[in-house]
């Protein structure tokens, strides 16, 4: 894992066809990409999304990258080379929208909360 928050580094990814033009002034991003030979396998998931202050989040600016390197992990073999995009931006982190499972689990606790305070209610008070 990398994580380049702390040094105010972001990573630009390029956006496929149809997303958009992404963050402006970062020239379509580079994915991070393994020369070749690369490692078999290997996997790079960005992660951690952010945006400039005063531009609206495209989805193309990333903190962390997760890498994996495949099941032979950095064994002793070929030199492989890793190109990718990364820029030191303020940034500012892009806002989270919870996901419909916890709203549900949110959701069942207040009804189970209520339920219980109804039953107490119900039976003078005392604890059943």
């Amino acid at each position: 894992m990398i994580d380049a928050a702390p040094a105010q580094v972001v990573f630009d990814r390029a956006l496929a066809p149809g997303l958009g033009a992404g963050t402006p002034g970062s020239d379509g991003g580079l994915d991070l990409a393994f020369g070749t030979p690369g490692p078999v396998g290997s996997t790079v998931t960005y992660r951690n999304a952010v945006h400039l202050p005063g531009e609206p989040a495209a989805g193309d600016l990333f903190t962390t990258i997760d890498l994996w390197f495949g099941p032979s992990g950095l064994a002793l073999g070929p030199f492989t080379t890793m190109n990718l995009d990364a820029d030191r931006v303020a940034i500012a982190p892009v806002a989270t929208v919870p996901e419909p499972s916890t709203w549900a689990l949110l959701g069942a606790g207040l009804a189970a909360t209520g339920a219980a305070a109804r039953r107490r209610a119900r039976v003078g008070g005392r604890a059943v």
